[in-house]
C-alpha cells in the first residue's frame, strides 16, 4: 500500500490531539470518582510541566540541531542531561504550588489528614505544630527522592521517544514527496531533452523524402 505524503495528518494537529488527551485524562478520572471538578486537576497538570518542558525542547533544538545533523550521541547526551535537570528542579519546585493551592492547610489537599483525624500508635510522638501528616499508605516521598526521580526520567524518555518517532515519520514523508518531485523533474528535463533531438532528425527525414519525390516525380 502506497501512502501519499500530501494525505498525511499534519505533525501539529498530531501533537495538539495526543497532548489534549493527556490533559483532559485527569479530568475525566476526577470527576468519575467524585462527581465534580476539583482544583487537584490543576496539580496533576503542574506535574507534567517537565514532560512539556523537555518535548518542546527536543522538537525546537535536540532534533533538528543534533539527531538531523547526524550528531547522535551528542543528541541522546543531551536529553539525559536536560531531562533529568528538569526533573530534579521540579522536585524542589512542585511542592511549592502544593502549598499555594493548600493555603497553609494540611486538608485541602487529597490525600492527607489532620493531627487529630489520624490515630496515633502507642508511643508515637505528637505532630509538630503544621506539620503535614500523610497516611502510612500514601506517604509522600522527600524531595529528591530517588525512585521518583528515575520513574519521572522514564515518563521524559517516553515522551522524547514519542516525539522523535513523529518526528522521523513526518521527515520520511517530507523526503518521500520531495524524492517523488525531483523524480518528475527529472522525466520531464529526460522528454524535453529526446523531443530537442528527435525533432530535428524527423524534421531532416522529412526534407530528404521531398527532396527525394522532386528528383523521381516533379
Amino acid at each position: 500500500m502506497n501512502f501519499k505524503a500530501n494525505q498525511r495528518i499534519p505533525e501539529s494537529a498530531i501533537y495538539v490531539i495526543v497532548w489534549l488527551v493527556i490533559f483532559i485524562i485527569p479530568v475525566l478520572v476526577t470527576t468519575s470518582n467524585t462527581g465534580e471538578l476539583k482544583s487537584s486537576i490543576f496539580l496533576e497538570w503542574l506535574r507534567m510541566v517537565p514532560f512539556i518542558l523537555i518535548f518542546i525542547i527536543n522538537t525546537v533544538w535536540l532534533l533538528p540541531e543534533l539527531l538531523f545533523k547526524g550528531k547522535t550521541a551528542m543528541y541522546l547526551l543531551s536529553v539525559v542531561v536536560i531531562s533529568l535537570l528538569l526533573v530534579y528542579v521540579w522536585e524542589y519546585v512542585f511542592p511549592l504550588f502544593l502549598d499555594f493551592f493548600d493555603g497553609g492547610n494540611s486538608q485541602t489537599r487529597p490525600g492527607i489528614i489532620s493531627e487529630t483525624q489520624r490515630p496515633r500508635l502507642p508511643r508515637q510522638p505528637l505532630p509538630r505544630p503544621r506539620q503535614r501528616v500523610f497516611p502510612p499508605e500514601i506517604q509522600k516521598p522527600p524531595k529528591g527522592h530517588v525512585l521518583s526521580i528515575f520513574n519521572q526520567m522514564v515518563i521524559a524518555w517516553l515522551v522524547v521517544g514519542f516525539n522523535t518517532a513523529i518526528k522521523i515519520t513526518n521527515k520520511w514523508f517530507n523526503d518521500e514527496q520531495k524524492k517523488r518531485e525531483l523524480e518528475k523533474e527529472h522525466l520531464k528535463s529526460e522528454l524535453a531533452f529526446l523531443q530537442n533531438q528527435i525533432s530535428p532528425h524527423f524534421f531532416m527525414n522529412t526534407l530528404n523524402n521531398i527532396h527525394a519525390q522532386i528528383d523521381v516525380n516533379s
